[in-house]
C-alpha cells in the first residue's frame, strides 16, 4: 500500500468523528474543498458497496452538502485538522 494512502486513511480515522477539511482533486480533474467529519451514522441504509483496504478512497458525510462523498486518498492535495495542516506535493504524470 502507498504510503499517502495509509497516512490519509489512518488520518481521517483518527479525527474520531470530529470535524476536518479536506482539499483533493476529483475525477473530473477540478479541485475540491470540502469540511465534513467521519462516524456519522445519519443517512445510512446499508445498501452501499464495501469499500476493501485496497481501493483508496475512504467515505466522509460532506456537511456543506449533507451527503455522504468520498476521497480518493491519492489525490489529497491538503487536509486540516485541530488547526494542523498536511500539503502534499502533486504532480501529475503528464
Amino acid at each position: 500500500m502507498n504510503y499517502q494512502i495509509k497516512f490519509f486513511r489512518d488520518l481521517i480515522h483518527s479525527t474520531s468523528g470530529k470535524f476536518f477539511s479536506v482539499t483533493f482533486i476529483k475525477r473530473n480533474g477540478t479541485v475540491r474543498n470540502m469540511f465534513a467529519r467521519v462516524g456519522v451514522k445519519k443517512n445510512v441504509k446499508g445498501t452501499g458497496r464495501e469499500l476493501s483496504e485496497s481501493i483508496p478512497v475512504v467515505r466522509i458525510w460532506d456537511v456543506q452538502k449533507k451527503a455522504w462523498r468520498s476521497i480518493p486518498l491519492d489525490r489529497i492535495l491538503s487536509f486540516k485538522f485541530k488547526g494542523i495542516i498536511h500539503i502534499i506535493e502533486y504532480r501529475s504524470a503528464a
